[in-house]
């Protein structure tokens, strides 16, 4: 009984030590394992008290810079590990090191955003593309543990095309990734494809449309980090997983291209940004990261001008279109307000290409602002 007790007493003043730590220690603001930032202390106020708000938020905050967090995160993914659990956070533990994460099917937004395309190429008369890229739940299916749920990307895009207006040219890269599933087109550790991977769908969306891709023979290819560990591997803190390496294709020698970002009066001479790679968001070495606008002028001198409409996925997709486009516009439309369609009139661009995971697609992603006049 003494016992008993006792332990009671070392577990309690245990609870109120790790309490007081938190209590009196400077909270954290962003976790480089997680890659995201934490909750901080919440505002004490009458009214947050009276709608809950303030118990949920500081329920958070001590989660969020609970002491020790990313101890105790580490160690609850090596004790599931030891008891064998297929999955966290919405991500599989695969094959190969593999974290591949569950997608879900969602038709109302599947539809919405297909209608959203489809009023805008309408609108705008502008030639229109949509490029739906399969996460690699969709590609490696064979790599999920058993009983996982059967993953539905490819009805996801057969809904998609049966829903497009006919002024919206659906591209189909299914086959060109298949093919080249055994080679690295997709990261383990995060939700994108490589450069590689983005090249396979390069090469459908030109053939498709009847013009010649560059040959992946007059690339070059550069291993430019060997240490990333990507959103996946974030969100699951497996920490029993080999990095992955970030391949970059591109002409040798390198075109001139000159990338202008209007909301920070930013100018680059390159399309890729090589500071991110002493960071923890190393695929931002891809265009620097996600911003509202980005202007590319690049050495094609044919007075082509394409504006994209994206999500991160085109990040590495981008660079082989330099080929055949002079000016490139790029729209991130979650912080972009302004009109689209007035922007491309301004900006006398020829075609669109909408370029989208279709994980993202089947979400909200900020295309309701392509109805703004």
């Amino acid at each position: 009984m003494k016992v008993n007790r006792n332990l009671t007493v070392v577990f309690l003043l245990f609870i109120v030590g790790l309490s007081l730590i938190s209590l009196f220690s400077p909270p954290r603001l962003f976790s480089p394992r997680e890659n995201r930032y934490l909750a901080q202390r919440p505002r004490l106020t009458l009214n947050n008290i009276l709608t809950g708000k303030f118990m949920a938020a500081y329920e958070q905050f001590v989660t969020d810079q609970f002491p020790g967090r990313d101890s105790w995160v580490l160690l609850k993914m090596d004790v599931e590990w030891l008891l064998n659990k297929q999955e966290s956070s919405g991500i599989y533990f695969a094959q190969d090191g593999y974290l591949l994460e569950r997608y879900e099917l969602d038709e109302r937004w599947l539809r919405q955003n297909a209608d959203y395309i489809s009023g805008f190429a309408q609108r705008t008369g502008l030639p229109t593309t949509l490029l739906l890229a399969p996460t690699a739940i969709a590609i490696y299916p064979e790599k999920l543990p058993p009983g996982a749920p059967t993953d539905e990307q490819q009805l996801a895009w057969q809904l998609v095309r049966e829903r497009l207006g006919s002024g919206v040219e659906l591209i189909d890269v299914w086959d060109s990734l298949h093919g080249h599933k055994q080679e690295p087109i997709y990261f383990r550790t995060d939700h994108h494809w490589t450069m590689r991977g983005a090249y396979y769908a390069y090469q459908a969306l030109l053939l498709q449309q009847g013009k010649q891709p560059l040959p992946l023979s007059s690339l070059k290819s550069t291993i430019v980090s060997s240490n990333f560990y990507g959103t996946h591997y974030a969100k699951a803190s497996w920490r029993r997983l080999q990095p992955d390496e970030i391949e970059v294709l591109h002409p040798w020698p390198a075109p001139a291209v000159s990338v202008y970002y209007p909301a920070e009066d930013l100018r680059r001479d390159s399309l890729f940004v090589s500071a991110y790679l002493d960071q923890v968001d190393q695929y931002a070495y891809f265009l620097g990261g996600n911003h509202g606008i980005m202007q590319i002028k690049t050495a094609a001198n044919n007075g082509r001008s394409l504006l994209v409409v994206k999500d991160s996925y085109a990040h590495c997709f981008l660079p082989f279109l330099t080929a055949h486009y002079e000016h490139i516009h790029v729209l991130d439309l979650r912080y972009f307000s302004l009109s689209v369609s007035q922007y491309a009139q301004e900006h006398g661009c020829d075609e669109a290409l909408f370029l989208f995971s279709i994980s993202q697609f089947s979400q909200p992603a900020s295309l309701h602002k392509l109805s703004q006049d």
